[in-house]
């Protein structure tokens, strides 16, 4: 067979093989995915490198992300935008550029984050790539959000939401509906949250988006928790672990095991709500996600409170405020030092109270 056929044909099924690994992350089959790209990879072996390398390297790197291979993630991500770089792939650049910043994020590395999504906004407005560029605005949203500004979070959410809809991305369209949701639910405004909520739902289970509503039916819990409806909150966090259970993404099956804590501290259920945050605790450790094990560390310390084990609230504390501390959310940080402080106190008090003399 000439050289340029056998091309031809390795091309068709390296292409064959990244459509069948897409369509098993679709189904929440990673195992068979990873497969899938490594045979893809190994067809291109020898071969000079090209855009279709860099989007396979980020293609791999960003399900590893998803499942919190965090180090893995990394390798493959930076290996991506280096090829990108070389062959002049500019798309390539950009998308490259957003996975690896959500690596950044995810450590904690704020200013990395931020500086990484600038430049994938910059080429990606510059590029053909409308779609990532209101998906960045999403994620600097993020950070505007973790950090206290609500207010530009809401703007960067909405332009988002706005761009995605103009382009009739309703995957995308469903994400920011989500993220607008939950800042609903963290500013009190629970009716404008439900009607996001339902949106975004609605979006989700007409593609059969199985992650995206395991997401929504976990912030449909948070906000039943935040109106004191705890049967409702149950009922949505049941849907959404009968999805995170049988699905290898250990980052959603931590958020699953956090609201599950929640729930069960609510309930007074103080002993089961420790087991499932220290889960959650762990997945988080694994994953190197530092919001979400100063989220869980931040729940973990109210539920020791509540226990009035002070010394285990004061450490759990200590662990969240260093953590947002991390990220710059200078207003969790307040609040934990105070919390910090009456917990050094109570303790003090508590080892310096009145003892028996002895006889």
């Amino acid at each position: 067979m000439p050289i340029k056929q056998r091309t031809i044909d390795f091309v068709q099924d390296t292409r064959l093989l990244v459509a069948r690994a897409r369509e098993f992350e679709r189904r929440g089959a990673a195992a068979e995915a990873l497969v899938a790209y490594d045979m893809a990879a190994s067809l291109m072996t020898g071969l000079p490198p090209g855009a279709f390398h860099a989007d396979l390297h980020r293609w791999k790197g960003t399900l590893l992300f998803d499942l919190g291979d965090t180090a893995s993630a990394d390798c493959l991500l930076r290996r991506s935008l280096d090829i990108a770089h070389y062959v002049l792939y500019a798309d390539g650049v950009a998308r490259a550029q957003n996975a690896l910043a959500a690596v950044y994020l995810r450590r904690g590395d704020v200013a990395t984050a931020r500086q990484l999504y600038g430049d994938a906004s910059l080429n990606a407005a510059a590029g053909s790539d409308q779609r990532l560029y209101a998906i960045i605005e999403q994620c600097l949203g993020a950070i505007a959000e973790i950090q206290g500004d609500l207010e530009g979070a809401r703007i960067r959410y909405h332009m988002s939401l706005r761009a995605l809809r103009a382009t009739g991305d309703d995957e995308g369209v469903s994400w920011a509906l989500q993220r607008i949701a939950l800042a609903h639910v963290d500013g009190g405004r629970f009716a404008e949250a439900g009607l996001a909520f339902d949106q975004a739902e609605e979006l989700a289970s007409a593609r059969g988006d199985r992650l995206t509503e395991a997401r929504v039916a976990l912030g449909r819990a948070l906000l039943h928790l935040a109106t004191g409806a705890l049967d409702d909150a149950e009922h949505r966090h049941s849907r959404a672990t009968m999805i995170t259970e049988l699905r290898p993404e250990r980052p959603l099956r931590a958020e699953a095991l956090l609201v599950g804590g929640r729930i069960l501290r609510a309930r007074g259920a103080l002993e089961e709500a420790v087991e499932s945050l220290e889960k959650a605790l762990g997945l988080a450790e694994r994953s190197e996600d530092v919001l979400a094990r100063g989220r869980i560390l931040e729940e973990l310390g109210n539920v020791h409170a509540e226990r009035d084990d002070r010394e285990r609230a004061r450490e759990c504390r200590e662990g969240a405020l260093a953590d947002f501390a991390m990220l710059g959310a200078a207003n969790r940080v307040q609040a934990l030092r105070q919390l910090v402080s009456a917990d050094s106190g109570a303790q003090s008090g508590a080892d310096s109270g009145p003892r028996s003399s002895d006889n």
